[in-house]
């Protein structure tokens, strides 16, 4: 089929969620992966992935680099999406809204940050994600609960 826009060529095709472990192509339409073929594909643009492993993105879980050129980094690895799961946002909507005005070049995720809403329950500080919010009244004890 001669369908295809690009075609990902003689790669070792890897895909975790289906087992799929073969050397063969991959034709790509419209930005998407439209065939994984063990028999050659034809397209317009055809690259050579000998001796390479084609595989879909993967997931960072666990990620420290949330800035826009260590997320670039990231993607020269395969990463497509990376998740600060540990820290977290603070709160997690402004995270969000910083993370899509830096325009990112990989997808991201946050966790709620377990940290600062300890913080707004226990020491009442806002939950405005400012470093003022993290460094107001530490330690300070509730009305009421002596430490």
């Amino acid at each position: 089929m001669a369908g295809f826009d690009v075609v990902v060529a003689g790669g070792r095709v890897v895909d975790p969620e289906t087992g799929l472990d073969q050397v063969g192509d991959v034709g790509i339409r419209g930005g998407s992966i439209a065939a994984v073929s063990a028999a050659p594909l034809a397209g317009q643009v055809r690259l050579d992935a000998a001796g390479l492993v084609v595989a879909p993105g993967f997931v960072d879980l666990h990620c420290h680099a949330q800035t826009v050129p260590s997320m670039r980094m990231q993607a020269l690895d395969g990463v497509t999406t990376a998740l600060e799961l540990e820290a977290g946002g603070y709160p997690v909507a402004a995270a969000y809204q910083a993370s899509a005005s830096e325009g990112r070049p990989i997808n991201y995720g946050f966790a709620a940050s377990w940290i600062g809403t300890r913080m707004a329950v226990l020491d009442r500080a806002p939950l405005d994600g400012s470093f003022a919010a993290l460094t107001v009244m530490p330690g300070r004890p509730l009305r009421g609960h002596g430490r």
